[in-house]
Formats: C-alpha cells, sequence, structure tokens
C-alpha cells in the first residue's frame, strides 16, 4: 500500500477549530499545523522535563485560585496513580515515567509555595472582581465580507475579570519563566494569542466593546526543591516541612531581583486590524486545504525544527522519506481523541 493510500485510509482531517495555538503553529511552520492540528498526531511517549511540568503546576494553581488548591491536589493525586499504573503495565520504556512519578510530589510542592507566595504579594483588589475561570470562547472568521465561508474559532480563557469603576474586561495569564521578563513583554502585544483572544473576546456579547488588554502575571520559579533540610528546620520551628520549605521558598524570593510581577498591556489598536486579517485569511486557507504533505511545507529556518531548545516531535517525519510515515506513525504516533473544548489546540 501507498503512503498517499495510508493516509487517506488511516488519518483525516479533524477540522478543529483553530485556536491561538494553532495559528502559530500554522504560520511558523505549514507542515506542524498539517501534523498537529489537522490530523491531530501527538507522540505516545512524550520526553519528560522538570521545568515545563513546574510551570504547568504553577499555571494551573493560579487558573484555579486559591479555592483550587485542593481540587489541584486531587489531580496531581491522580495523575500520581495513573503514572503508576502505567509503570506497571511495562509502558516506562525510557524510564520517564518512573522520574516523573518520583519528582510529581516535590513539584507540586514547589508550585504551591510559588502561587502562595504570589498570591500573599498580589492580594485581590476590591475593584477588579473574577467573570469567569476557564472559559470557553467560540467565534469565526470569514475571509471576506462576501465568502460564505466560515471557519471556527476557539480558545480557551484561563482567567477574565472586570474593573468595576469602568466595566472594563482584562484578560488575566500567568507566565512561568527562567528568562528576563522583558522576553515576555517585547512584542506581546501584537502576538497571535494576545490579538486572537481579543477577537473571540469581542465576539462574546456579554463582553463587546469592553475587552481593555491582558494582565499578565510573570513568575520566576526557583530552583529550592523539598529536602531533608526541611524536615530538620520543621522539627525546629514546630512546623511541617511543607511549612518550613514554604519559608525558604519566600527567602528566596526576597533575595533575588525581578522574580514576580504583575503588568497590564492596554489593547492601542482596531481589533481586526491589518496583520491579523491576513495571518487569519492564510490561515483560513490551510484549515480548507486537504492534508497533503506536498501542500503544507516545513520551515526552511529551521526555527521550528528547535523551538524552546527541544527538537520539534514531527521532524522525525520532515526528515525521513514520506514512504517511512506510515510505520513510523504506527510505533510513535497516535491521534488525539480529546474534545478541542477541553483542550487548547
Amino acid at each position: 500500500m501507498k503512503a498517499r493510500q495510508w493516509f487517506e485510509e488511516n488519518l483525516k482531517d479533524l477540522k478543529r477549530p483553530l485556536s491561538p495555538s494553532g495559528v502559530v503553529n500554522g504560520l511558523r511552520c505549514p507542515r506542524l499545523f498539517m501534523l498537529r492540528n489537522k490530523w491531530g498526531l501527538l507522540l505516545k511517549l512524550k520526553p519528560y522535563s522538570k521545568a515545563p511540568k513546574l510551570g504547568t503546576l504553577v499555571h494551573r494553581l493560579m487558573k484555579v485560585g486559591e479555592g483550587g488548591v485542593d481540587k489541584v491536589r486531587e489531580e496531581v493525586v491522580k495523575e500520581h496513580e495513573g503514572l503508576l499504573e502505567r509503570i506497571r503495565k511495562g509502558e516506562d520504556l525510557t524510564g520517564d515515567l518512573a522520574r516523573m512519578a518520583k519528582e510529581l510530589g516535590e513539584l507540586h510542592q514547589k508550585a504551591l509555595a510559588v502561587a502562595r507566595i504570589h498570591w500573599k504579594k498580589f492580594p485581590p483588589k476590591k475593584h477588579i472582581k473574577t467573570l469567569c475561570r476557564e472559559e470557553v470562547l467560540e467565534g469565526e472568521f470569514s475571509m471576506s465580507v462576501t465568502n460564505s465561508m466560515k471557519v471556527p474559532l476557539l480558545g480557551i480563557v484561563d482567567w477574565a475579570v472586570k474593573d468595576s469603576r469602568d466595566g472594563g474586561v482584562w484578560i488575566r495569564d500567568t507566565k512561568t519563566t527562567g528568562n528576563p521578563f522583558e522576553s515576555i513583554l517585547t512584542g506581546f502585544l501584537y502576538c497571535i494569542p494576545c490579538r486572537m483572544y481579543r477577537i473571540l473576546g469581542d465576539q462574546n456579547k456579554e463582553w463587546r466593546g469592553k475587552i481593555k488588554g491582558f494582565i499578565l502575571d510573570m513568575i520566576r520559579t526557583p530552583g529550592i526543591k523539598l529536602c531533608s533540610k526541611d524536615i530538620k528546620n520543621a522539627n525546629s520551628w514546630s512546623c511541617t516541612p511543607a511549612e518550613a520549605y514554604m519559608k525558604r521558598v519566600e527567602e528566596w524570593y526576597e533575595c533575588q531581583e525581578e522574580t514576580m510581577e504583575s503588568s497590564a498591556i492596554a489593547f492601542n489598536e482596531p481589533v481586526y486590524n491589518r496583520e491579523i486579517v491576513s495571518a487569519l485569511e492564510y490561515m483560513c486557507k490551510l484549515w480548507n486545504h486537504p492534508p497533503n504533505p506536498d501542500s503544507f511545507c516545513r520551515d526552511q529556518t529551521r526555527s521550528t525544527c528547535y523551538a524552546y531548545k527541544k527538537v520539534c516531535p514531527y521532524y522525525r517525519l520532515c526528515s525521513s522519506d514520506e514512504s517511512t510515515w506510515p510505520i513510523q506513525i504506527s510505533e510513535f504516533y497516535e491521534v488525539r481523541g480529546d474534545d478541542p473544548k477541553k483542550k487548547g489546540d
């Protein structure tokens, strides 16, 4: 069986709504968009790294707020049980699952300490009211006024707040990083996610014309981990090891520069400006085009091949003969089956 025939029989165009991350994928590398967003291919075994997992846990805690601490703890326990079950089934061929299971508790404690310090440093303001958390925003975009084809858009807002003084709506997001905060702020006003969330919000009847901008909570994460030192301190201070660890993390934040910052970024251009409209028109063409590898070019600048200091999960496909794809896809990848309204991209 030829590769193209295998593609047609085993891989379908999922036609998932265009998400901010999906649009970024398509603009960076059309081939990446085809493989991830149209075919929905995901690695069966994802390489494990502590930093992204810590960032995910901090982000999750900031999403749910102080009232959701127990919920996140339950999620971590469930995830740990799932990892142990996968190990028992013999899935841990690389040892990543064992490392993840071993370090998950430590990362959760660190994320919780970071979140609590942030909540203490930036307490809620009386005039700022929470509108929603983890809200799914749906919309659509057409290439022109006369074009009947409308492409669905979708994004999940982690947190939206309202300023009771003027009725303005602000989208709030958490960014964890080891780099200077300038790396996050530079160009954020005109980045794809910023503009797309504004479009999605503008198509929400309750928010239309009220969205003022973004509030970015930027957090630098510490390299400190809970260890025997905290157990020793807990005995001396008559507290729990978690409380002793919290004190050490607080001391770290007090001694470091540029560790936490909350910045408001106000919109200063039309919702449908020339740049975002051109980008979405291009993405509409990709979204509507049949998933044929010849029609979805690779990023010849190679920047996407090693973005975020990691090799692209689809590099093995892009750098091999297409005739080998069916075997590689069957062995290393799976087709995503989640509800696009529950997860992004």
